[in-house]
This record gives structure tokens, C-alpha cells and sequence, in this order.
């Protein structure tokens, strides 16, 4: 099991009120994180306060937003955090139109913004304990100060007596430990708990009909699981049937070589009564829940992100003091050795030590993290039977996409183009996740064309070194100007979906080719692009743009410029011998003197081998334009289509 700590400097759910802390469960409970080299206290970061905010040129009050008046550099700061400890900030940036904004945690700095958007980083503080917002000079947007998460302090907390955990002899403790060896954190006065984050287990050895937790009280046990890519074998989350159908009990075990969460309740008649196996998505974190009571028997929910699957069965009787070794084990099974290796955060309590209400606070606040530190991922929805698609990722680094069905593949980038596709065994709607560990090293995108695909384009922000996306003819939408980031984008194919936005902010991808936008809702001058002068193709077909064509003159290698049926126009102006050049601006609304005009100046030094077609609702052209339509012809421009 690959974990990511949670239990560590609880987050400041802004948005929801005060941190979430511990006390907010209240009763007994047990809460570990399983990573942490030796047994400690947990730390929780304060709520970022409201006041305290100071810095010239900005604008606001509590949380933000804070504006930013351009003109000057001064930092937005408060005093709120803890040198030496790492966090994870959220922070939204919004109305920017020009310079940058940059994080800092104390002397620390992040990635310096320039788009409108929400970030999540993870810094480590150091020197000073200020939280802050460096603007550029010509900064002229706001942040909003989202949650500020201490992610360095490791813990184990217990609280109560855990319904007598710590029970009246040393062999029947439970223990956190590959070795059996309490050594660590003492409850009631007793050593209970150890761990070194090596096949680490909580075990239990009394007797199932004597264990608290096993009786009629039964237990409500969670824990965060993210299945490894490379895992194989067997890792146990929670048992109280020592893996046995002639006990009565649970037994929930992770098979990473099957890629399935396996649940099993068991009602001493040596047969299962529930045996099924979940399929997980690797790589993703998913949420167990399982509560186990004398009289309800089991209710069992597995969540990712994008899934939910549960597993309900009624009671299968009570465990019997024959059950010797049948009692409560989180983390393996008595005698053998499915060890669970590690988990994100696990919560142990007792049903009804814990009041639902706050276990509903301890759910939600677990689930905004992880929504919070997922690596780059695009979401899709799609009913399309099969998917197809192509990725190319640098050499090494990992990439995961779960189909929605159960189904899953992990991948490793070569460096070189993967066809990666998957068939549906019945039609539907499904969930398609992409979840690139580091999204920078995506450089080719291409999703499945002529489909219901959904999804949003701004959840690719983060593909800083994407040089090819293609998701044309797809229901995608979003904004555009989400991509401005991509800077090194050469070829874009977004034609035939949903996406809207200004061409305009586009301008800032000059490495680019190839564009691709027709039969989309997008607006702008397309001399925004003027500065693009590498540019090949431009297809803007039945858009809403504007502009002058001659505001493209320095684009001198062009081969395709299509802008039939949008508002684009033309005055006069030194046109380039634009050479194989297909142009294509039909049923623009062009009047004569416009028509006449374009044909003389194309005409002009023009190049050879092109196509014209300026036809359609524009007006015919007149006797004017006669001596440029012969110069086209004679330098091999065919067609030449002109309302004559």
C-alpha cells in the first residue's frame, strides 16, 4: 500500500468553519497514522484568522479576496505559521489580467501564478512564520485564502478508554507493531501501541466473547487505502474471524495481485455468508468504511473519488467464547502474515462512542484532503463502448486511468506515443480519471474523438509541458484561456466541442502550429495572435471571432486559414507571398470594395500554389479586382472561388 499522511497538522476547512481537530469526535476512538516512526501527540495547526492580514496595495478583509492595486510589490502576509513544519496551501487567484502572484511559506517560495484559478501547494516553512502573497509589479488580480494544512507532524491519538483497550493483562492488549512489542504510547496506564512503519498491525488476542469491541457494542472502523501500482499479495484491513468461516465475524483484505478489496462475513457455519470482491482502482485513494455490530451485522462502503460500492449484510449471530481467535485485528490476520503495510489514517471507535455527527465531520474532512492533494488528474464521463486513446509521457513517470467499471490501467511513459483503450462490457454512462503523477511531463493528449466525452479543459492547467493536445469532436467544455499556462503547446484540436473563451489569451502559446477552435463558442480579435508567427493552421469555422486577416501578416508560413462564417474582415495592408496557402473566409458578409480589396493585395508579390474561396454570402467582386484574380491564376492558385 503506497499512503499519503493525513493525520498531520489537521486542515483549515476555511470554507467549512473552524480545523477540524480530534476533540470535534469526542467518546473513545483510536486514531493512527501508521507511517509515523515512533508513537507522539497530535499537533494540529490553528484556524487561520481573518485579521492580521497587512500589505500595501491590497484590498480586502478576512480571507479574502484581496485585491492587488498594480504598482507596487509588497507582499500580502500574516504571521500564522510554524517554521521547520510542511504544508499544503490552497488559495484562489481571480480577475488577473496581467503579472504574477507567488506563495511563500515563510522565505519558501512556490510556483509564481499567472492564470486565474485554485491552487494547492505544499511548501516547507522556513526562516519567518508569515504565509504570503508576492505580487508582481503589474499584479492586478486578488487571492482568496482557501486552507493552510500542516502536513509534517506524525501521530497517534486515543482518546477514552477505548472501551477498556487496554485490557487486564499484557497478553491481551492490543498492539501496533510487526513484532508484538508495545513499547510506545500508554493507555490506562499499560503500553498498548508501537510502531516503525514496517508491516505495521493492531492485534487484539483475547477472546472474541470477552473483546469489547466484538460484543453487541460492536465498532465503526475507516481508513484511507491508495493501492499501489506494483503491489502484489495480500494485505488485511480489519478481522474478527481469524480469516475463518467457522467463526463469526468480518474479514476485510486487500488482494493488490487481484486488484480487489475482498469482504467476507462469516456465521460459524464454515461457509461464507458474504464473499465478494470490489474492484479498486490502483493509484487512487479510496475510503473504507466498515461498521460491524452484534445486532445490525456489517455495512461496508468503499469510496474513491469517482466511485462508491457497498456491501451490506444483517447479523449473523454473536461470537461464542469457542471463537478463542476470533477477535478484533486491524492490520492482519493472528498467526500469519497478511500484514497491512501502512494507511493513510486509520479511526477505530466503538458504535455509539463516537456520535455520528462527528464521524460525519471526520468523513468529509478526510475526503476534502484528498480532493485537495490529488496529483493533475481530467475527469470524463462518456457511454461510448469503447475508448481509445493516445498518451505520451516522459520516460518513467506514472500515470493511472480508471475506466469507471472497476477497471483500471497503470502506465508507465516511455517517452514515445501509447495507445491505450478499453471496451465497455455494456453500454452506460461511465467515469473516466486520468491521475498523472507529475503532470509536467504529459506531452501528447490525445482523447477519444467523435464521442459523448464530457469534461472540463481547465483540469489540464497543470500540463505545463503538454506540446499536443486533441480532444476535437467531444462534448468537452471549459474556458480556453485555462490552457495559457501551456506554454509550450505546438498543435491544439479543439474543434467540434463545447469550449468557449477568448482567443485572446492564447497569445502567450507563440510555439504554436496548429489551432483548431471551428464550431466552438469561442470569441476575440484574432490579431490577439499576431504574435504566434510560426503559425501553419488556423481553422476558426463558425465562431464568433473578429479581427482584420491583415493582422496575421506575419504568420508567413501559413498553409490553412479558415474563417468562413465568422464576423472577420478585411481593410488593406502588405499581405506576405503566402505560398500552398489554402484560405478560406466564406459567407464572412463581405461587401465588394472588401472582396475586391483582399484579391489585389493577395495578389501582390503573391506566392504560388494556393486555394481561395471567399464565396458564399460575401458580395460578388467587381471589375477592380480582375487583374488580381489573372495573377492568381497564372501563379497556380486553383480554386479561386469568388462571387462573380
Amino acid at each position: 500500500m503506497r499512503a499519503r499522511r493525513l493525520g498531520i497538522g489537521i486542515g483549515i476547512g476555511v470554507a467549512q468553519g473552524a480545523a477540524w481537530t480530534p476533540a470535534s469526535l469526542g467518546g473513545d476512538y483510536l486514531w493512527a497514522d501508521l507511517d509515523a516512526a515512533g508513537a507522539v501527540t497530535l499537533a494540529t495547526q490553528p484556524t487561520i484568522p481573518g485579521a492580521g492580514w497587512s500589505g500595501a496595495n491590497w484590498a480586502g478583509s478576512g480571507l479574502g479576496p484581496y485585491t492587488h492595486t498594480a504598482g507596487a510589490t509588497t507582499s500580502l502576509t500574516n504571521a500564522v505559521l510554524t517554521v521547520g513544519l510542511r504544508y499544503l496551501v490552497t488559495y484562489t487567484v481571480t480577475g488577473r489580467s496581467a503579472g504574477t502572484v507567488t506563495l511563500y511559506a515563510g522565505a519558501t517560495a512556490g510556483t509564481a501564478r499567472s492564470t486565474n484559478a485554485t491552487f494547492a501547494e505544499e511548501l516547507t516553512c522556513t526562516t519567518s512564520t508569515g504565509l504570503t502573497f508576492t505580487p508582481s509589479s503589474d499584479f492586478d488580480g486578488a487571492v482568496t485564502v482557501v486552507s493552510a494544512e500542516a502536513l509534517s507532524v506524525a501521530q497517534v491519538t486515543c482518546s477514552g478508554s477505548l472501551g477498556n483497550i487496554a485490557q487486564a493483562t499484557p497478553a491481551n492488549q492490543p498492539r501496533l507493531s510487526d513484532a508484538d512489542a508495545p513499547t510506545s504510547v500508554r493507555v490506562n496506564g499499560r503500553d498498548v501501541l508501537y510502531f516503525d512503519g514496517t508491516a505495521d498491525h493492531l492485534v487484539s488476542s483475547g477472546a472474541a466473547s470477552t473483546h469489547p469491541y466484538h460484543k453487541a457494542a460492536g465498532f465503526t472502523f475507516l481508513t484511507w487505502l491508495t493501492p499501489d501500482i506494483t503491489a502484489a499479495g495480500n494485505d488485511t484491513l480489519i478481522d474478527t474471524c481469524n480469516a475463518s468461516a467457522s467463526n463469526v465475524g468480518i474479514n476485510i483484505t486487500y488482494d493488490a495481485t487481484a486488484q480487489k478489496l475482498w469482504v467476507r462475513v462469516a456465521n460459524g457455519s464454515g461457509t461464507w455468508v458474504v464473499n465478494e470482491g470490489l474492484p479498486l482502482a490502483k493509484g487512487l485513494p479510496h475510503l473504507v468504511d466498515a461498521t460491524w455490530t452484534e445486532a445490525a451485522g456489517l455495512s461496508l462502503t468503499v469510496s474513491s473519488l469517482i466511485t462508491t460500492r457497498t456491501v451490506t449484510q444483517a447479523s449473523t449471530g454473536a461470537a461464542s467464547a469457542a471463537d478463542a481467535t476470533a477477535t478484533l485485528q486491524v492490520g492482519r490476520r493472528s498467526g500469519a502474515a497478511d500484514y497491512y503495510h501502512g494507511s493513510a489514517a486509520s479511526l477505530l471507535t466503538r458504535v455509539g462512542a463516537v456520535d455520528a455527527a462527528s464521524l460525519t465531520v471526520w468523513r468529509a474532512w478526510a475526503r476534502a484532503y484528498y480532493d485537495l492533494v490529488e496529483t493533475c488528474t481530467s475527469i470524463y464521463a462518456t457511454n461510448d463502448t469503447t475508448q481509445n486513446w493516445t498518451m505520451r509521457v516522459d520516460a518513467g513517470s506514472t500515470y493511472t486511468v480508471d475506466w469507471g467499471d472497476g477497471g483500471a490501467d497503470n502506465l508507465t511513459g516511455t517517452g514515445a506515443d501509447q495507445a491505450i483503450t478499453h471496451n465497455y462490457a455494456a453500454a452506460g454512462t461511465y467515469t473516466i480519471r486520468w491521475t498523472f503523477s507529475d503532470a509536467t511531463k504529459v506531452k501528447r493528449y490525445y482523447g477519444q474523438s467523435n464521442s459523448v466525452l464530457t469534461g472540463d479543459i481547465g483540469d489540464l492547467a497543470g500540463m505545463t509541458g503538454m506540446q499536443y493536445l486533441y480532444l476535437y469532436s467531444t462534448a468537452v467544455s471549459g474556458d480556453i484561456g485555462d490552457l495559457a499556462g501551456l506554454t509550450g503547446l505546438q498543435q491544439l484540436y479543439l474543434s467540434t466541442t463545447a469550449v468557449s473563451g477568448d482567443i485572446g489569451d492564447l497569445a502567450g502559446l507563440t510555439g504554436m502550429r496548429y489551432l483548431y477552435l471551428s464550431f466552438t463558442a469561442v470569441t476575440g480579435d484574432i490579431g490577439d495572435l499576431a504574435g504566434i508567427t510560426g503559425m501553419q493552421y488556423l481553422s476558426l469555422v463558425y465562431t464568433a471571432v473578429t479581427g482584420d486577416i491583415g493582422d496575421l501578416a506575419g504568420m508567413t508560413g501559413l498553409r490553412q486559414l479558415n474563417l468562413s462564417f465568422t464576423a472577420v474582415t478585411y481593410t488593406t495592408t502588405a499581405l506576405p507571398a503566402w505560398a500552398s496557402l489554402d484560405i478560406r473566409a466564406s459567407s464572412c458578409g463581405w461587401n465588394t470594395a472588401t472582396v475586391d480589396q483582399f484579391m489585389i493585395d493577395l495578389a501582390d508579390g503573391v506566392g504560388a500554389n494556393g486555394q481561395l474561396r471567399i464565396a458564399g454570402t460575401n458580395a460578388a467582386r467587381s471589375a477592380a479586382s480582375d487583374a488580381a484574380k489573372a495573377t492568381l491564376l497564372a501563379a497556380g492558385w486553383t480554386p479561386v472561388e469568388v462571387n462573380e
